[in-house]
Parts: structure tokens; sequence; C-alpha cells
């Protein structure tokens, strides 16, 4: 408050108060006097339109205040040879995206590529927007031209690799997070993935759960993550042990369908068939994929045929269970 009044000061006796306006709208956006700072910001560019990091910031605080349309006018309005052209790109596109407008999101990243093909961020963007929109083979030819321009780019890598998995080329995307691990051990999505692609393939499970270990170390409050150290156990057979962190993992995500699915299963093989049908039933309400919802409704049905076969046998004189 103090600085804010100094500058007020200096503004109103300066012959050039440019920058004391800047320094006048970055006290206001750490205050969080949005519409203020707004003012201020549109005042210096009525005298410097040319200002990529005024826009830029202006851009910023419409998107704080969720006018998402402003934003985008402005982000986009970002040249391609300012520094804070990446990032123009990623928050418009982002902000269409949450717009429901992917398509628009795809055009302005496909044109700030052809404009800079050296922002290796801008190819996982348009890969996740393709991705988003289903065209997984173009998603992965960018992602490789990506990793070509840039082999040690971390992300890259791992998208590419959740890519080839969603393929069906398992044998590449373990290769890919092989690679994103060599060269960050500590990439929590990286160690995660492989430990649940080892998981649900029933191989190196050893392995599986020192990843997903480590994974846990790093990010211990995870419900996914739990839910994949969770699965390896599982996998493993120690039912007892994996029920603990599945559950660990719903209490975090319950609103995951494969989460619940997975303690589902681990209930059911414990025999605890009451509290696997309603983890099934809440994982058929929180699925999406319809062929996923199938499969798990079929397990609903084998606990129905399950109880239906045991009533049958049970003598007619028989207690009731507790």
């Amino acid at each position: 408050d103090l600085a804010y009044e100094q500058l007020e000061i200096l503004e109103a006796n300066s012959e050039d108060s440019l920058n004391v306006k800047v320094k006048m709208a970055l006290i206001l956006i750490e205050q969080k006097k949005y519409d203020q700072a707004i003012f201020h910001l549109h005042d210096i560019l009525r005298k410097v339109p040319e200002s990529d990091k005024i826009r830029f910031y202006l851009a910023a605080v419409y998107e704080e205040i969720n006018k998402f349309s402003e934003a985008i006018k402005h982000f986009s309005q970002i040249p391609s040879t300012s520094q804070f052209y990446g990032e123009a790109v990623l928050h418009g596109a982002y902000l269409m995206k949450q717009q429901k407008q992917v398509g628009a999101a795809i055009d302005l990243v496909e044109k700030g590529m052809e404009s800079r093909d050296d922002l290796p961020q801008l190819y996982t963007l348009f890969a996740s927007l393709l991705d988003e929109k289903g065209d997984l083979k173009k998603a992965k030819s960018i992602l490789e031209t990506g990793i070509r321009k840039f082999p040690d780019h971390v992300q890259i890598r791992f998208f590419l690799g959740t890519i080839f998995d969603r393929t069906g080329d398992k044998t590449n995307s373990i290769e890919n997070m092989k690679k994103v691990l060599t060269m960050d051990p500590n990439h929590i999505q990286g160690l995660n993935y492989l430990a649940f692609t080892y998981a649900e393939m029933g191989t190196n499970l050893d392995e599986a759960e020192t990843l997903a270990k480590r994974a846990i170390e790093l990010e211990p409050n995870d419900g996914y993550i739990l839910d994949t150290f969770g699965w390896v156990l599982y996998k493993k057979g120690d039912t007892s042990e994996a029920i603990r962190f599945l559950e660990l993992a719903y209490q975090r995500v319950p609103t995951e369908a494969i989460i619940a699915e997975h303690l589902g299963d681990a209930y059911f093989k414990r025999h605890l068939v009451e509290k696997a049908r309603i983890m099934y039933e809440k994982a058929v309400e929180n699925e999406t994929d319809s062929t996923k919802a199938g499969n798990i409704r079929a397990k609903l049905s084998a606990i129905q045929r399950q109880e239906v076969s045991d009533s049958a046998r049970k003598p007619a004189s028989s207690p009731t269970d507790p």
C-alpha cells in the first residue's frame, strides 16, 4: 500500500510515467485488485499497443477473473516473436478447450507451430488436443516429430509412451517409459504409469512394486498412485494389504470408476461380497466408457448368480448368516 502511494505521487509528477504505471498495475495484481489492474493495463496499452508483455499480463488477469473471451482475445494477439508466445498459445488453447472449442484450440496451436516449431510445449499441447478429439494417429505423429527435435524432452517422451499404450503397442510404451525414468528417475507420472502397466500385464511385479512405492514416497496422497500400488499388491496375491491401499485410494478419489472396480475385485477375492457389490455399483455409476461399464455389470451379475446358487444349495433349516 505504501509503495503504491509513492508510485501515485511519481505518476502525477513524471513526464514519462509509463514504467511507474506498469509497477502500479503489478502491485494491483499482487493485491488481487483485478478491476483496477485491468484499467491501468488498458491505459498502458493505449500508449504502447505493441507491448507484448503488457498484453500478456492483461490476458492473464482476464483469465484470473474468468473472463475467458477477453483473455483469449489478448493471448491471441501476442506475436510469434515474443518470449511470451508459447505461454500465450498454451493459455489460449486451454481456455478454448474449457469452453468446448476443441477445434478452435487445435487451429490455434497448429498455427502456432507453423510460426514456432522450436517450442516443445506446443507439441504436447497439440497432441493432447488431438487426443481429446480422438485422433490418436495424428497425436502420435506429432509427438514422434517432437521427439526427433527434442530427444531429451521428458514430457514429450512420457506422452508418446501413453499414446503407444493406448494404440496397443505395449513394447514401445514400456520402452519410452523406461527412457523417461532414465532421464528423470523421480518422474512421478512415469513411475506410476510403468508400474500400472506391469500390473495390468501381470509381469515384472516386483519391479512394479518398487516403482509404485517410489511414486508413493514422492506423492503419498495421490489416489491414483495409491490405487496402482494396491493393484500391484493384488496382482502379487497380497489381497489384505492391497485392500488397505485401495481403500485409501478410494477415499482420495471416490468418483474414479477404475479405483472402485479394483477395490471391488479385492473385496470379492476376500469373499466380502456385499462390499464388492457396493464398489461395483459405484464403478458403474462413474464409468463413462460403455464397454468398461458392461464389464463391471458382468461382475455384478456374477455376484447375483453366485448368491442364487448359494441359496439353492443351503438347507431350508439352516440359520441365516450373521
